[in-house]
């Protein structure tokens, strides 16, 4: 039985945490009417390297970078171990039973979702909303595409009325912010500004980050 709105769920490296992710969290949470997106730091990463900043400095930009309906939730980090997505999903299930979860996704992760642990999986306990329609459906791979040909839906009321198993495509302008460019402009000693959000940048030039 269904007693809520959905919930969002973004998950990354957050390294750091930059507009581009804001940007995907606010039109995802405007377009399926979300409750809130909770932004989930991952502990582990199991497909690339972390940068040498610490965790405790990487939650701290995003809980500077938060405020409603966007939450920090560290069910990843508190966990421990490499973070894999689809066992988050199975633990937010176990919170939240009764309230459909949407794994936020935007262009690069959805294209490369097959690359995933037990990826067949998720969508026994999320929907997929995507953000930047025009740009990742030119460039589904047939494997993705196979999965989700006949769960494409266009409204999001269908999100509503199911815990699960449905894509949601968002039409939203594509925002080029990499958390990758953003450290080798700090490395570089250039500017970021407009590229993170005034707090993180605080942060960043207090601490020194991601100076090399």
């Amino acid at each position: 039985m269904i007693i809520g709105p959905p919930i969002g769920v973004l998950g990354g490296s957050f390294d750091p945490v930059h507009c581009g992710h804001l940007h995907i969290a606010k039109e995802a949470y405007n377009a399926a009417g979300l409750s809130e997106v909770r932004f989930v730091p991952l502990n582990l990463p199991a497909h690339k390297q972390s940068s040498a900043t610490g965790t405790a400095d990487k939650c701290a930009m995003l809980r500077a970078a938060m405020a409603p309906p966007f939450v920090l939730d560290l069910v990843e980090i508190e966990r421990g171990g490499v973070s894999y997505t689809i066992d988050t999903l199975k633990q937010l299930r176990s919170t939240f039973p009764g309230r459909p979860l949407c794994l936020v996704l935007g262009k690069d992760a959805f294209i490369h979702l097959a690359s995933w642990k037990d990826y067949l999986k998720l969508l026994d306990f999320c929907h997929l909303v995507v953000v930047s329609r025009a740009e990742v459906e030119a460039k589904i791979p047939d494997e993705v595409a196979l999965i989700i040909k006949d769960i494409v839906v266009d409204e999001s009321d269908d999100l509503h009325n199911n815990l699960s198993g449905k894509v949601f495509f968002v039409d939203a302008p594509l925002v080029e912010i990499s958390s990758s460019s953003v450290r080798e402009k700090l490395f570089k000693k250039q500017s970021i500004y407009g590229l993170v959000p005034d707090s993180v940048l605080d942060i960043i030039n207090n601490k020194g980050l991601y100076r090399g």
